[in-house]
């Protein structure tokens, strides 16, 4: 089926207290695996493109992977930019054909963060784009080992000034998960993600989700989350495998074998995760809705 935008699929998540993932990929073989685990469990599926990966791959020929990979669905897939760190950024991925964009201004100052993601909701919403931002800044880094001592955690007051100034559809808050794998265990601060779910009525999302207890994951979802990221624990499953497979001596007679196993892995795990954010089963749902 075509593509779907995020708003449609993450409303009524928020509505009806389940979440959607939202997983990152990266080549041909983690879309199939993505779109495979979705398939299973019969669930809608956000497969994200990380901004950094167009100086490798480019933003166009990973949209049209996806698109191509999507027509082939029978469920709702999203196609989301991750962490767009531009206006330039997020324009690029509207033309190749996203779905959803992500703006992260979470770095800079609040009236900074205001004024770009503002911009990229103006420029987004007159193609019909929903836009996600970022009010507060999680911990750690993009494709490395997390650091806590960087999280800066959502301000309510700052997050409800974000939210009416920007009109952005989708809120990233930080409440105490990281980036990568934590350096010491986390500890999420419910009872804010609560208040700020309260005050603002849009779906709102969770980053950094790897490694994270599953119980702590239940009360995020419990308390409005409605979108998960999930990254380093699929790749870890991916290099885990193969590694191991390589190393018992498998034998491979084509090329893309030597990682057929690891993204076999990638696909259980994420059926593991739709499971527990609650969206397996959804995909029929959405549809008749």
């Amino acid at each position: 089926m075509p593509l779907v935008t995020s708003k449609e699929v993450l409303v009524e998540a928020r509505k009806n207290g389940y979440a959607v993932g939202a997983f990152n990929v990266f080549n041909l073989e983690s879309v199939q695996a993505v779109i495979a685990a979705a398939e299973a469990e019969r669930s809608p599926a956000i497969l994200q493109v990380w901004s950094g990966l167009d100086a490798f791959v480019g933003l166009d020929v990973l949209a049209a992977i996806v698109r191509c990979e999507a027509e082939k669905a029978s469920v709702p897939i999203v196609l989301h930019l991750d962490h767009g760190m531009s206006v330039e950024h997020a324009a690029k991925a509207i033309r190749s054909g996203f779905t959803s964009i992500m703006i992260d201004g979470s770095s800079h100052p609040l009236q900074d963060n205001i004024a770009v993601t503002k911009e990229v909701v103006r420029i987004a919403h007159e193609v019909g784009i929903p836009v996600e931002g970022e009010i507060g800044h999680v911990g750690g880094e993009e494709g490395g080992d997390g650091n806590a001592d960087d999280l800066v955690e959502t301000d309510q007051e700052e997050a409800l000034r974000f939210y009416e100034a920007t009109g952005v559809d989708l809120l990233a808050v930080s409440i105490g998960t990281s980036h990568g794998k934590y350096r010491r265990a986390p500890v999420l601060n419910i009872g804010l993600l609560a208040e700020i779910a309260r005050r603002i009525p849009v779906p709102l999302v969770l980053h950094g989700s790897s490694y994270t207890p599953d119980e702590m994951i239940r009360d995020a979802i419990r308390n409005g989350i409605a979108k998960i990221n999930v990254d380093t624990e699929l790749r870890d499953a991916v290099i885990a495998r193969t590694t191991r497979d390589i190393l018992q001596g498998a034998s491979f007679r084509f090329v893309n074998e030597l990682t057929s196993g690891g993204y076999s892995e990638m696909t259980e795990k994420i059926r593991e995760k739709m499971r527990l954010f609650g969206s397996s089963g959804k995909a029929r749902e959405w549809r008749t809705s």
